[in-house]
């Protein structure tokens, strides 16, 4: 590819996501219907639809679904160590603690 369509590639690349960026929720859906209309291959449709599908279900799993027992157990536990003030650390303390972290 030579460097004019190389650049010229590169600038529509950078107005798309530009574009991309600043459409609300209601332009975006309606920018991916008229994209989808478009397509012509059922293999293609399908393989969107599967990707699409996938992306909403990981987005719908909550931070509880993806833990594992022994982790759903160490929060428990540590909901219940809670409860007693004596276990709990002042944020003053926690900041000076972990500040290289922060």
């Amino acid at each position: 590819m030579n460097e004019h369509l190389k650049n010229c590639s590169l600038e529509r690349n950078s107005m798309i996501l530009y574009q991309t960026e600043n459409m609300n929720k209601t332009s975006l859906r309606s920018n991916i219907h008229k994209l989808i209309d478009q397509i012509d291959n059922p293999n293609l449709l399908e393989e969107y639809y599967k990707e699409m599908k996938i992306i909403i279900q990981k987005s719908k799993v909550s931070a509880w679904d993806s833990l594992n027992e022994k982790q759903r157990r160490e929060v428990i536990l540590s909901y219940e160590e809670s409860e007693d003030e004596g276990n709990l650390l002042d944020n003053d303390s926690v900041m000076d603690k972990y500040s290289d972290w922060l």
